[in-house]
């Protein structure tokens, strides 16, 4: 009964959102990807727990990246609890960047993976 509850949100089309994802997610590689031949990108979008879900992938792949949550202050050397997880098992390494995209991309260049049989880079 439409109205009944109101700030309910209607039933969400799982397959419907999915597809947004995997739309948005094409332009924002194909994107990043211009003018950069030989690099391969495998995309994903899935529906379920992602820290399980990117820990389940981690087998399979070379390299996760993850964005953090980009706070500043305090919180933001806190890492999210995807982030975490991710961190805590996957079997490859992992790089977590920050998501200010203000900045663009070089403020990255200082980001090394960490993971099984890696160690965190330390500042020179």
């Amino acid at each position: 009964m439409p109205g009944r509850w109101p700030g309910c949100l209607a039933a969400v089309d799982r397959e419907q959102v999915l597809a947004d994802v995997r739309s948005r997610l094409d332009r924002a590689i194909n994107e990043a990807l211009e003018g950069r031949e030989g690099v391969t990108v495998r995309r994903h979008a899935l529906d379920g727990n992602p820290a399980e879900l990117l820990a389940e992938f981690s087998t399979a792949v070379d390299l996760i990246v993850v964005g953090s949550r980009g706070r500043g202050g305090f919180s933001g050397l806190l890492l999210g609890s995807t982030s975490q997880a991710v961190l805590s098992h996957a079997s490859c390494p992992v790089l977590v960047a920050p998501t200010h995209h203000a900045r663009g991309a070089a403020h990255l260049a200082h980001l090394h993976p960490v993971g099984p049989g890696l160690r965190p880079h330390s500042p020179r």
